[in-house]
């Protein structure tokens, strides 16, 4: 009797053992290949996620209705990538030059990545991200980010880039510059082709002579300007000496009387004798 207590106590710690286990055990609920982010009562939002082939026992798992843990699955996001434009200033060299084509550009490709599942845990404080449907909208906000991110830090030195195009250099360096620029995504793999390749020779000469023309104008306009400025000048300087005139006059009247008087004293004035004749 007493044996058959012994091992039904036994059974009963073992059971018991194995709920709290089960109750404790933070993968139960979420299956291979996604991951689960772990909100509680007590410490809020965990920061370490709960992944395929990495056990987590939570003991405040334990605790009824304290813990709440998403699964999320975030997919491979595939995105086609076009990008036209026209290189910095072409317009204006096109028409400077007087040439028939233009420097324009177009590079078509795709760009995929994901979601890094360390972000999972920011995102849900973040961004509001609490659900795999959140998590959906939330990739295609990035995407649409991510393609206007391309376009602009393409269209910056599109020359540059352009030139390095040969050496495969292109989708390397944008791709590198979109890593860094989007935290929260990882496995990038950016596939560009230039359909269409402006002349980047040409480009430079004209860019060349277009300086060139603009310097000698700059040059032209400072001696124009100088020169009106010495102009304006000196008319400023006599206006405001007569000014100067004006004011002491109406301050002195007496002062007009005197000039009046001193200029007609000098018109009477006695002629100077005449040199008197010598004997004949």
């Amino acid at each position: 009797m007493r044996k058959c207590i012994n091992i039904l106590i036994v059974v009963g710690i073992m059971g018991l053992g194995g709920a709290v286990f089960l109750l404790g055990w933070a993968h139960l609920k979420v299956p291979p290949g996604s991951y689960g982010v772990v909100r509680s009562k007590l410490f809020g939002v965990e920061k370490a996620v709960i992944r395929e082939g990495k056990f987590r026992w939570l003991w405040y798992k334990l605790i009824p209705t304290n813990v709440a843990i998403t699964v999320f699955t975030p997919s491979l996001v595939v995105r086609p990538i076009r990008v036209t434009g026209v290189l910095p200033s072409g317009e204006a060299y096109q028409l400077f030059a007087g040439l028939a084509g233009d420097f324009s550009y177009t590079l078509t490709g795709s760009c995929s990545w994901s979601i890094r599942a360390d972000a999972l845990p920011s995102l849900m404080e973040r961004r509001g991200v609490t659900t795999q449907e959140a998590l959906h909208a939330y990739e295609d906000r990035l995407a649409g980010e991510i393609d206007a991110f391309i376009a602009r830090q393409f269209s910056l030195d599109a020359a540059d880039r352009l030139a390095a195009a040969p050496q495969d250099g292109l989708a390397e360096a944008l791709q590198r510059e979109i890593q860094n620029a989007f935290g929260d995504i990882e496995q990038v793999q950016l596939e560009l082709a230039v359909d269409r390749y402006p002349d980047i020779s040409r480009y430079h000469a004209v860019q060349k002579l277009y300086d060139e023309y603009i310097a000698q104008q700059r040059r032209l306009l400072e001696t124009e300007i100088t020169a009106a400025a010495k102009t304006r000048l000196g008319t400023q300087l006599r206006l405001d000496e007569l000014a100067r005139y004006g004011e002491l006059l109406t301050k002195y009247p007496i002062l007009l009387q005197y000039l009046s008087l001193e200029k007609g004293s000098a018109g009477l004035m006695p002629d100077a004798p005449e040199p008197a004749e010598g004997p004949r």
